[in-house]
């Protein structure tokens, strides 16, 4: 966490300071070639390959689902309102 600290201050204090007087578009085209490269050594640590995971049977089921309505019971619903 330190480390990730010191690596913003740095980033700041010599980068962006820096980009500052040459205008917010600057500022901005630095913004994303640090989050670009960023993205990049991301990948090329971990690879650019998705994870073929398995979700465990305890967990494959919803949670807060609402009970299912039956076609009777909508059409009785719009008549109700209908009605009204």
């Amino acid at each position: 966490m330190s480390n990730l600290l010191a690596q913003a201050y740095l980033i700041e204090r010599y980068g962006l300071r820096q980009v500052h007087r040459h205008g917010h578009v600057a500022e901005l085209l630095f913004t994303f070639g640090i989050a670009y490269m960023i993205e990049e050594l991301v990948q090329m640590v971990w690879g650019k390959v998705p994870v073929d995971y398995r979700l465990p049977e305890a967990l494959n089921f919803c949670v807060g689902s609402w009970p299912r309505i039956s076609q009777q019971d909508r059409l009785r619903s719009s008549e109700l309102q209908s009605s009204l």
